[in-house]
């Protein structure tokens, strides 16, 4: 019994000797303004219904803030300078609405202020301010750990969802995760710059958001005026709209997108638009806005990109030129508004530098304007396509598939596409806009598939290096083909008018020795990888020009588990890849078989 007591009387001592700072607390902002303050290894939190600075406040490590209020807000300093620090909060399900020329939260302060949500937290901030309200420049860090948090951030007039207040940049914000619904105010980002301010440094690792503007703002990125800048989106779900003029990802109306790079995740990017102009769905806002240094990569990346009026779906808003494209993996879908590029300029915007170096990619011009290349009257220059599934259809009355856009309709010069280069593994169709006829009259002629858009009357002309093409394929079809009969395989090339590397679908010569055919060669060969794989190792092969794999090939896999097959092939007139684990068991469905096909493998492989 002595001892019992003694074991309680010393952990009575511990926790007296504990500093306060070991123990989290519920504020409730229903009792007043909240300030929370990083002090030293620790932070201070303050309460008051008058002055919150005033208040002595106590240390908490973990300050929980709950309940709802139309009076009063929060404010999180991280400190500056050798005050800086880290600051944690947790917002559990409150309800800050505030009409007045507040912010319902403000984070500010050049440290590191990370918000955990739990539960639906509503903040609706007053005129000229962010729902939550980000200054300094310090990191903001939004995370959802037991993903059960929803966080709807509403800015005032000219105040951004989530970011900047009336003419105030916004930096250094990361979503990691929650549900995110950020809505800006009038001129004012979702996720971003208020009006006449830049977001920059903005990351989305995880987490479901929804950022849409007010009019005139990008969805992510800048307000009115303002750039969107050093964007990285690499997990989640993300849907980014403007609602006026600014870009889905990039600037806000007059503003510029540049250094936004998407390596993860599933994006749609709307851009907004009225009657007369609009935005990228990523890259530059309307009236000139750039679209520039924009990045797609990783596999499981899914990109949608629409451009609102006269706007590319990436790259340059209404009037705006695109530069430094690049898609390296990923399935892409860019569609461009009327005289915007898919990828590339908006409205009389150029385009250069744009390259493809894997990934299945869909690009369709709007009205004049390339598929990939120039927007109407726009060029398409230094276009390299080095690998990827590519589908590129100009927009009709004469844009190019790939290059430049048309002539506008008082039949100026049309836009030319120059230094176009596809090679490598490229499975590229293209096809230009349809000519423009008016009661029978030719007014503007048909988009070249590669080449030049469509001039008075004048076809625009192919013009295409394709001396590097080695196992890849260009396929040009008729004007106006529509995007989804070639992507379905229900339309065929021009007749003539393909163009084959040399090893596309075959196989080397001094590995079909002994074959009598083609098949045998290919199966002979992939056999001949497997055998010679590295301890699981993947063998990976291009079987676009047969329909399966031979028993052979099948009983060379089952003799090597640890090996892993991919193959690149045709299902269903699609180009498709199936992956083929390595140890995966054929005995029941290759029966008495042959050969299985490759939509039988897909299947079976799921």
């Amino acid at each position: 019994m002595r001892r019992s007591v003694s074991l309680l009387l010393v952990l009575g001592l511990v926790l007296c000797l504990l500093p306060m700072s070991a123990f989290a607390k519920d504020w409730d902002i229903g009792d007043g303004n909240i300030k929370v303050i990083a002090e030293g290894d620790s932070q201070r939190v303050k309460q008051s219904t008058t002055n919150v600075d005033a208040a002595e406040g106590e240390l908490d490590v973990a300050p929980v803030i709950k309940g709802s209020s139309d009076t009063y807000v929060v404010v999180i300093d991280s400190g500056t300078g050798e005050g800086a620090g880290e600051v944690n909060v947790t917002l559990q399900g409150v309800d800050i609405s505030n009409s007045k020329k507040k912010a319902a939260v403000t984070v500010t302060g050049e440290g590191n202020t990370t918000i955990e949500l739990e539960g639906k937290n509503e903040l609706s901030s007053g005129k000229e301010r962010a729902g939550l309200e980000k200054t300094g420049d310090g990191n903001l860090i939004i995370t959802d750990t037991d993903d059960d948090g929803k966080l709807i951030a509403k800015g005032g007039e000219s105040g951004a969802g989530i970011g900047g207040g009336k003419n105030n940049d916004a930096a250094n914000i990361e979503i990691q995760g929650g549900t995110i619904e950020a809505y800006g105010g009038k001129d004012a980002a979702g996720i971003g710059g208020g009006a006449k301010g830049d977001g920059t440094g903005i990351t989305i690792s995880g987490g479901k958001v929804d950022a849409e503007s007010g009019k005139n703002a990008a969805g992510i990125g800048g307000g009115k005026e303002g750039d969107g800048s050093d964007i990285t989106i690499s997990g989640g779900e993300v849907t980014a709209t403007s609602t006026e003029e600014g870009a889905g990802i990039g600037g806000g109306c007059e503003g510029d997108g540049t250094g936004i790079t998407i390596s993860g995740g599933t994006v749609y990017a709307y851009g907004g638009e009225t009657d007369k102009t609009g935005g990228a769905g990523i890259g530059g806002g309307a009236k000139g806005g750039e679209g520039s240094k924009i990045t797609i990569e990783g596999a499981d990346t899914s990109v949608t990109a629409e451009g609102g009026h006269k706007a590319a779906g990436i790259g340059g808003g209404n009037g705006g030129d695109a530069g430094d494209i690049t898609v390296k993996d990923g399935t892409v879908s860019a569609t461009g508004g009327k005289n915007g590029a898919g990828i590339g300029g908006g409205d009389e915007g150029d385009a250069t530098r744009i390259t493809i170096e894997g990934g299945t990619v869909t690009a369709e011009g709007g009205e004049r304007a390339a598929g990939i290349g120039g927007g109407k009257s726009g060029d398409g220059d230094k276009i390299n396509i080095s690998g990827g599934t590519v589908i590129a259809t100009g927009g009709q009355d004469g844009g190019a598939g790939i290059g430049g856009g048309a002539a506008a309709s008082d039949n100026s010069n049309p836009g030319e596409g120059s230094n176009i280069t596809i090679s490598g593994s490229a499975d590229v169709s293209v096809a230009g806009g349809e000519a423009e006829d008016v009661n029978g009259y030719k007014k503007t002629g048909a988009g070249a598939g590669i080449g030049n858009g469509g001039s008075k009357s004048t076809d625009g002309a192919d013009d295409l290096d394709a001396d590097g093409l080695t196992s890849g394929i260009v396929k040009f079809y008729e004007p106006g083909t529509d995007q989804d009969d070639i992507q379905d395989g229900t339309v065929d090339p021009i007749e003539g008018k393909t163009i084959v590397g040399p090893d596309f679908g075959k196989v080397e010569e001094d590995k079909a020795d002994g074959a009598e055919s083609d098949f045998e060669a290919f199966c002979r060969m992939v056999i001949r990888k497997i055998q010679t794989a590295p301890s699981n190792g993947t063998v990976e092969v291009d079987g676009r020009r047969f329909a399966g794999l031979s028993k052979s090939v099948i009983d060379a896999l089952s003799q090597r588990s640890d090996v892993s097959l991919t193959v690149r092939c045709i299902i269903d007139g699609k180009v498709a890849e199936v992956k083929i684990p390595g140890g995966f068991d054929f005995t029941n469905a290759l029966g008495s078989k042959s050969v299985l096909t490759f939509s039988e493998i897909a299947k079976l492989v799921g």
